[in-house]
């Protein structure tokens, strides 16, 4: 497989498409409509959609033509769905919100605190959270214990729970619950901070962490925020439910008047958020936010395993909590504990029943290929076409295919897509329907961790092989519609002379050089061996499958937990809760059917072949449509790269050997 950019530099995405559409054979059945969107139901939504569509409050009347579809997600972590439109770009940075903020007037000065104005916050500092209204007032943000069960796109329906109010005096600053005036102590307003790689999570003094998700703004699990500044206005944003601190001040004509005063967490900005840090006090420097996290995630599985796995998993969890309810306590501590919960959760043996099913089963339509509700999905996108004339069985010859993506309840380019196929044998009146590619890494909804099958293009080779390429983006990873872009790399690296997939422990830490584990040859049995970095005994610590299914050194099969579910799913190292994680990268995905697209085989990636193992381009996608099959037998696909600066480039990958392309990889 090799890759070849045109010596012209004006072809783009566009006209790579039409020349691909043009160059299939010629179709024998009419143009039938592919169903991007269809009505959703809408009842008792608009209050829900309070930012999600016209950025009002929960009060406001929302057009239902407005109005898209939202749903429940169900981990605390991941409260992540959002409301989006199609092709909509991905907001290139959190300071782009901040620059919507009403900075009224320099902050004032804090008897005592000292304003800060990088983004690099210090661990070791208690942090007070502070705004300021027009007339100069004060206010800094108190993590009340209400803020578990305030929604947080409904806070300024509650008067003040979150809101504590500064008073300078000569002497100092004090402070009152804005809800009922209650004096406050200025330690109840600290926060310390918690890193995760360029992320922060906000730990009050009570334990409680900011969390802006769409159920609640306080949570007893870090949540680890983006933190942006701009001229000293900081912008702390969940990304996961893109949402960003905020507060509102009844009366303020310039907020939303009639509401109540209080921190809430809309999509955008409007009054300035500002940080302070505590004068000659210097906060414990513990780390606990991992194995909070690790407890409550252990408490969802407790009632999915089974009794042995329920017994083993609850006696850490007890360890767990009377280690952090000891007041004197280390980080290596902290760090073993967490280490030992975390291999007691991958140990666990899921309920048979606790397990999340797997793709949707074959079914058939009448008209049209991928009508409304066709395998369960609602909208489809990004449609591809083709006509079979070189099978060996010659009934299949004429056999029209088509492939789209299954987009589920919107039409997003990311965050939950799959790759579903439909052929018809008589000329359009009927077809059957499969999925090509499906991850059941998330319920079939929008899901911001979810991984993507996006962009399908097919092409039929002089054998009768049937070729479907598309791209794949790991759990939570997208040029836009999802938390973390792609990095410019191919999720490849050279190691003993060869290139290999490699592998990382952390998705929210990963460089292009600091991966930990490599996927190692195929072999006959079908499972290839993981080894760690280092690689000193030449044991396997891990083994994939032939989808990239993760398994232990004796190649059983770990689970984890199925993102919006309380449901279990086997690991695959494109998603985001697996043990282990491929780069942020996107990775061009090829499946092919020897039966006319009734069935699909295992996947080849392509990255190795056609990709540099970094560089400019963060995305090389798929040119969708259909690819070209020349007489000599010559496969020919489109394709582009994105830079991520608005750059892009067309090109194309062909094949004259097509030995390993149709076998996946070599096993020999």
């Amino acid at each position: 497989m090799k890759h070849k950019r045109p010596g012209y530099s004006m072809w783009n995405r566009s006209l790579a498409l039409l020349m691909a559409v043009f160059a299939s054979v010629q179709l024998a059945v009419p143009a039938y409509a592919v169903s991007e969107t269809e009505p959703v139901e809408q009842e008792s939504i608009v209050t829900e959609l309070q930012q999600e569509v016209s950025g009002e409050p929960a009060d406001t009347v929302v057009p239902p033509e407005a109005v898209q579809e939202t749903e429940e997600a169900t981990l605390p972590e991941l409260e992540n769905e959002q409301t989006v439109e199609a092709d909509q770009p991905q907001q290139d940075s959190v300071e782009e919100a901040i620059a919507t903020a009403a900075i009224t007037a320099e902050p004032a000065n804090i008897p005592g605190y000292t304003r800060v104005t990088a983004a690099n916050l210090e661990i070791g500092k208690y942090y007070l959270i502070v705004t300021q209204d027009s007339k100069g007032k004060l206010y800094a943000l108190y993590p009340d214990a209400s803020g578990k069960n305030l929604v947080s796109g409904d806070g300024i329906n509650s008067a003040g729970t979150l809101v504590a109010d500064l008073t300078l005096t000569k002497d100092g600053v004090t402070a009152k619950h804005d809800s009922d005036q209650t004096p406050l102590d200025m330690k109840q307003l600290h926060f310390t901070v918690e890193q995760s790689g360029n992320k922060r999570a906000f730990k009050g003094a009570n334990n409680l962490y900011l969390s802006i998700m769409d159920r609640n703004m306080l949570a007893d699990a870090p949540a680890y925020l983006s933190v942006a500044v701009r001229n000293g206005v900081y912008t702390l944003k969940n990304d996961g439910s893109n949402r960003i601190l905020d507060f509102n001040k009844a009366g303020d004509p310039e907020q939303y008047g009639k509401f109540k005063t209080n921190f809430w967490g809309p999509r955008d900005s409007r009054f300035p958020i500002y940080l302070y840090t505590k004068d000659g006090a210097n906060a414990p420097v513990l780390v606990t936010g991992e194995l909070r996290n690790a407890i409550e995630n252990a408490k969802r599985m407790l009632e999915l395993v089974d009794e042995a796995s329920r017994a083993a998993l609850q006696a850490e969890i007890n360890a767990a909590n009377k280690l952090l309810e000891n007041g004197n306590i280390e980080q290596k501590q902290v760090d073993d504990q967490l280490a030992k919960l975390v291999a007691v959760m991958r140990s666990v043996k899921p309920n048979p029943d606790s397990i999340a099913p797997g793709a949707p089963k074959p079914g058939t339509t009448q008209g049209q290929p991928f009508a409304h509700g066709t395998g369960e999905s609602q909208n489809f996108r990004i449609p591809a076409m083709i006509t079979l004339k070189h099978q060996k069985n010659q009934d299949l010859n004429g056999r029209v295919v088509a492939a789209i993506d299954a987009r589920w309840n919107h039409t997003a380019d990311a965050s939950g897509l799959d790759t579903i196929v439909s052929y018809s044998d008589d000329n359009g009146a009927n077809w059957n329907y499969n999925y090509a590619n499906f991850f059941n890494d998330s319920v079939n909804r929008f899901m911001h961790g979810s991984t993507a099958f996006i962009d399908p293009e097919l092409v039929e080779g002089k054998d009768g092989t049937i070729y479907l390429l598309v791209d794949l983006f790991p759990g939570g990873v997208a040029l836009n519609n999802a938390p973390r872009s792609p990095k410019a790399g191919s999720g490849y690296r050279v190691v003993d002379g060869k290139q290999r997939l490699v592998l990382y422990t952390n998705v929210e830490k990963q460089t292009i050089e600091n991966w930990e584990y490599y996927v190692g040859d195929f072999q006959k049995d079908g499972f290839a061996p993981i080894y760690a970095r280092d690689n000193k005994d030449g044991k396997a610590a891990y083994y994939v499958d032939d989808h990239y299914y993760l398994y232990d050194s004796d190649k059983v099969e770990l689970y984890c937990q199925q993102l919006g579910s309380n449901k279990f799913v086997k690991q695959n190292v494109f998603f985001y809760n697996a043990d282990l994680n491929v780069l942020d990268a996107s990775y061009l995905w090829v499946v092919t059917s020897t039966d006319g697209g009734a069935h699909w085989g295992a996947p080849m990636i392509l990255n190795p072949q056609v990709r540099p193992l970094e560089g400019a381009s963060k995305f090389y996608g798929v040119g969708p449509g259909a690819g070209i099959c020349t007489q000599d037998g010559t496969i020919m696909l489109t394709a582009y790269t994105h830079d991520g600066g608005g750059k892009e480039h067309c090109s194309f990958i062909y094949s004259k050997d097509l030995e390993p392309f149709r076998n996946g990889f070599e096993r020999r």
